[in-house]
């Protein structure tokens, strides 16, 4: 991260972004007005042609708002792990200053817990809690669907990667169990390495097994986390 970097590291949190999982809870109301499909085959076919055509505003308004907030805060994360001034440009335009985060992450702990951040192990019980986090940079954060679309395109540019999976098969063994529901497609991975002729390291596509995750709604099915 940038802007964010140093607060979260005033407040002792960078050692845990890179473990952060999904957040909890999903708000009804925003879903209502979310892009729902009758079937959770249907919405893997329409996520799949989404990503063959780039359309990244599509696939963050077929998702529940839970995986909405782990794509924000992942754009954060991948706006420090590439770290070019492009990206450092649109986490600027879009994302909170760095005392506005500061603040906000110090209230809301405070609120939460009912105890200040403070140092030393109070600081690295405020960076484990994984959902405040991510609920605060996505409550911070200007024109989420925006941020999370310019940074998606941004990446393309770097040399084809990406925030959501690059789909190379079509969904199997989907299960669905209430209004939950999970298939597994197989999606291409891009990672430097040697190919099986050894030379020089190089950028190395392989391919992988990924859970997809849905929900069911009142009218539809979006994407879970």
């Amino acid at each position: 991260m940038h802007r964010g970097s140093s607060a979260l590291r005033t407040l002792g949190y960078v050692p845990i972004v890179l473990l952060l999982g999904c957040g909890a809870g999903t708000d009804k109301s925003l879903e209502s007005a979310m892009k729902v499909y009758p079937s959770p085959r249907a919405l893997f076919e329409a996520y799949r042609d989404a990503s063959r055509h780039g359309d990244w505003q599509a696939i963050y308004h077929m998702s529940t708002s839970e995986a909405q907030r782990n794509m924000v805060f992942e754009s954060y994360f991948a706006c420090g792990e590439v770290s070019t001034p492009a990206l450092k440009a649109l986490q600027d335009k879009f994302g909170p200053s760095e005392a506005t985060l500061g603040k906000t992450l110090r209230e809301e702990y405070g609120r939460k817990h009912g105890a200040d951040i403070g140092q030393g192990e109070t600081a690295g019980n405020a960076a484990r809690d994984q959902d405040l986090l991510r609920q605060v940079f996505f409550a911070l954060t200007k024109d989420k669907v925006g941020f999370f679309t310019e940074v998606q395109k941004e990446l393309n540019k770097q040399g084809g990667r990406s925030l959501a999976p690059v789909i190379a098969g079509d969904l199997e063994d989907l299960t669905v169990n209430g209004d939950t529901a999970t298939g597994r497609v197989v999606v291409r991975l891009f990672h430097l390495g040697h190919d099986r002729g050894g030379g020089p390291e190089r950028e190395v596509e392989t391919t992988s097994y990924t859970t997809f995750h849905f929900r069911r709604v009142k009218r539809g099915w979006l994407l879970g986390h």
